[in-house]
């Protein structure tokens, strides 16, 4: 696991921050991605039979989960574009954003875990969650370390 972490944080939070335009952003992302699969595919240690349910799920969920990265992504961009200067309205906007955003992703997370519970086995989804809070967490927590809170200029 801390190999993975360590290659996470590379990968995600350190071409992150240097990426600047949304071509920058969109490459990182689809290297980020096929690189997150390796990493899945090694961690879950899938049987040929269990291999094609879940890559099927696996896929349908990234589809999903993806489009809630690049909302996080936007609002991210949006904070660091404006923290300096942020109003109170715009505060209360922003983190109301960010609180329908994780609930969504809740809801994404559950829905694939139920599924996955039924093409595999409750085990199985259990074990591709825990792996996806782990990135989650992991990424969070960098993103976290590298954006300054409000007030601090």
């Amino acid at each position: 696991m801390k190999t993975l972490r360590i290659l996470l944080v590379l990968l995600f939070v350190g071409t992150l921050t240097y990426a600047q335009t949304p071509t920058e952003i969109e490459l990182f992302q689809s290297e980020f991605k096929a690189d997150k699969k390796v990493l899945v595919a090694n961690f879950m240690e899938l049987s040929d039979a269990e291999s094609t349910a879940f890559w099927k799920v696996y896929n349908a969920y990234e589809l999903e989960r993806g489009k809630m990265g690049d909302k996080r992504i936007q609002l991210l961009k949006q904070y660091a574009d404006n923290y300096e200067s942020l109003t109170d309205e715009q505060a209360k906007e922003w983190t109301n954003e960010v609180f329908k955003m994780q609930k969504k992703e809740i809801e994404i997370k559950k829905k694939y875990y139920k599924r996955m519970s039924k093409e595999l086995s409750p085990l199985t989804a259990l074990r591709f969650i825990q792996l996806e809070e782990y990135f989650r967490t992991m990424i969070s927590a960098s993103i976290l370390e590298n954006i300054p809170f409000v007030g601090d200029y």
